[in-house]
């Protein structure tokens, strides 16, 4: 299809159009979804995770530790999580002498 702005002829192909039109939204929908995972970037912004230091004993558990590092508001589960994320483990092994680093709740 030709196309005449300013008594120029312009020929204008819409496969070409149509193709570049949808490299930009794919392109765009990457960006926004790459961003917003698990709504980790968007919601943490700003914040500053802080931790304290605990030493490993005999006899320790995640849950044990946990439970003493456990604030009223909080869900000992989902400080177990955390105590695991911050910590890089995989699974429960813990051992003494080992220091873990403990999320302080946001109210703390």
């Amino acid at each position: 299809m030709n196309i005449t702005i300013n008594n120029k002829r312009y020929l204008f192909n819409y496969k070409r159009f149509i193709s570049r039109i949808l490299i930009v939204v794919m392109v765009v929908s990457f960006i926004v979804i790459a961003l917003s995972v698990n709504g980790s970037f968007f919601s943490n912004a700003g914040t500053v995770q802080k931790y304290n230091t605990y030493n490993v004993r005999e006899g320790d558990t995640l849950w044990s530790i946990a439970d003493e590092h456990l604030s009223e508001s909080q869900d000992i589960r989902v400080l177990i999580h955390d105590i695991k994320v911050a910590n890089n483990l995989n699974g429960s092994a813990i051992y003494p002498n080992q220091v873990l680093q403990i999320p302080l709740s946001a109210t703390e």
